[in-house]
């Protein structure tokens, strides 16, 4: 071996045991380079990355969107006027495992949304559950066609709506203002403003109540104050003996019609008027009037249809008229009745 051959094996060496040495004074898992790493290619990681943070993206404005994570995501891009308020954009679906709250669980800072809850599928999806119910509903439209159904109890100021509960049903297994209902009808009336369907009421006259026209005109009652009859007719106010008989009416209804029951066995004549008379002029209207006429003999009732008069209390008073043609117990006033419709109560 010549010499220059041996300086050339021992410098090889050299450098190896050099390399190995630098190798061994910093671990294989450690990278600390002396200034920012670029790197324009693509990176493959078959591991988990760990940093502290990360940005992604441009904080230039206008361009591109910029994600923070440590601890909070928040966009800190800028539109074209220099303003961070372009939101956080997902734009896929989004699958959140644990729970969703604002601040603080059970803290005074609501989640906020700004745009409608819609499901993707209708009649599916619940808003809470058996066990898991809400405790205050706050809606300023209406609740839609459909049901609203409640296991426990529903009470005063539980549900406040300012719009209107249209269509549908609200059921509760519970109470409603501590009443227990199974259902609430749909026949359910408002406190506050009661209204329904036009209802039919009658109101009866006892012949009792009836007293006469005329000073001098004598009457009986048979059976017992049952039907009232003249006795004598006085005979200054022809023709006719009259009797009139007051009608209490609730406020508001509508009279449509009434009856009187009279025994004509003596084939005379018995006429019923129903009147409504003005307080202000002390003065009647023109009355609804029929009679036994054409009727024959025996019990019989004259019908007095078409009246149509809303009845007004304030200033109004309504009674019926018996006039007796023939004195005699052949010919008497048993009792009328009157009919009315109703939309609220009195």
């Amino acid at each position: 071996m010549t010499i220059s051959k041996l300086f050339t094996a021992l410098f090889i060496v050299a450098g190896l045991l050099l390399t190995a040495s630098l190798a061994s004074a910093s671990p294989a898992d450690t990278l600390q380079p002396a200034s920012t790493i670029t790197y324009n290619e693509e990176v493959i990681v078959n591991d988990t990355i760990k940093v502290n943070s990360a940005y992604v993206g441009s904080t230039e404005a206008d361009v591109g969107g910029v994600t923070f994570f440590n601890g909070t995501i928040v966009n800190n891009s800028v539109d074209e006027d220099g303003a961070s308020i372009i939101p956080v954009t997902f734009g896929d679906d989004v699958r959140i495992d644990g729970e969703i709250y604002r601040t603080e669980k059970g803290g005074d800072d609501p989640i906020k949304v700004t745009d409608t809850i819609m499901p993707t599928a209708n009649n599916t999806y619940s808003l809470g559950t058996s066990g898991s119910r809400f405790k205050d509903g706050y809606l300023s439209g209406s609740l839609a066609a459909a049901s609203v159904t409640a296991s426990g109890a529903v009470t005063a100021g539980s549900v406040t709506a300012s719009g209107t509960v249209t269509a549908g049903s609200i059921v509760t297994a519970g109470t409603v203002d501590g009443v227990d209902v199974s259902a609430i009808p749909s026949t359910y009336v408002s406190q506050s403003s009661p209204s329904w369907d036009s209802r039919s009421g009658k109101t009866s006259i006892p012949a009792s109540s009836c007293h006469p026209e005329e000073v001098g005109l004598t009457y009986a009652f048979k059976s017992n104050g049952s039907a009232i009859y003249p006795v004598i007719d006085p005979g200054t106010l022809p023709p006719g003996m009259v009797f009139y008989c007051p009608v209490q009416l609730p406020d508001g209804a509508t009279v449509t019609s009434a009856e009187a029951y009279v025994s004509d066995n003596g084939a005379s004549i018995i006429v019923a008027s129903f009147y409504s008379a003005s307080l202000a002029s002390f003065s009647p209207n023109a009355p609804r009037t029929d009679s036994t006429n054409g009727l024959g003999s025996g019990n019989l009732t004259i019908d007095l249809d078409g009246i149509d008069e809303v009845v007004d209390n304030s200033d109004t008073v309504y009674y019926m008229s018996i006039n007796f043609f023939t004195v005699g117990t052949d010919y008497d006033f048993h009792g009328g009745v009157v009919n009315y419709t109703y939309t609220q109560p009195y």
